[in-house]
């Protein structure tokens, strides 16, 4: 009984990690509108499953981000390939290891995206609530 209980509790983990897939990415910062609230445009190519995708956030308080032409590499974390709309939250700080870091948590019901990579400011950013949109990049563009 208690092999079965622990094999199915194997299974459970395996399973659900199964669902998440984890790849090297590079993010770049591309120009955009000068509006509030500010909006900003980075193309983030996923290398592994070697596809493209813009992602644009409009944040909801007036904060600096980055500009084009920074870029930072880093690691992607998602329970699927991100597309449409979602709740965004910019942190770049060094909470999470001691070292600054920039991350970009995208959410909604049933999907979520994770990036985390080089910092790309000069000032700490902390839990920075944003609207955002993503959609794949044909490889023409």
């Amino acid at each position: 009984m208690k092999f079965t209980s622990l094999l199915s509790v194997v299974l459970v983990f395996t399973l659900s990690a199964a669902n998440a897939e984890k790849e090297p990415a590079v993010l770049q910062f591309f120009p955009a509108p000068r509006i509030f609230p500010p909006e900003y445009r980075i193309r983030a190519e996923l290398l592994l499953s070697r596809t493209s995708h813009e992602i644009i956030l409009r944040t909801k308080e007036p904060n600096w981000i980055a500009s084009y032409p920074e870029r930072t590499r880093g690691v992607v974390d998602y329970n699927g390939l991100p597309q449409g709309r979602y709740d965004a939250i910019i942190n770049d700080n060094d909470v999470k290891s001691g070292d600054k870091t920039f991350r970009i948590d995208l959410t909604r019901p049933g999907a979520e995206f994770h990036y985390e990579g080089t910092s790309v400011t000069d000032e700490s950013i902390d839990d920075l609530p944003a609207d955002g949109y993503v959609r794949s990049i044909d490889g023409d563009d």
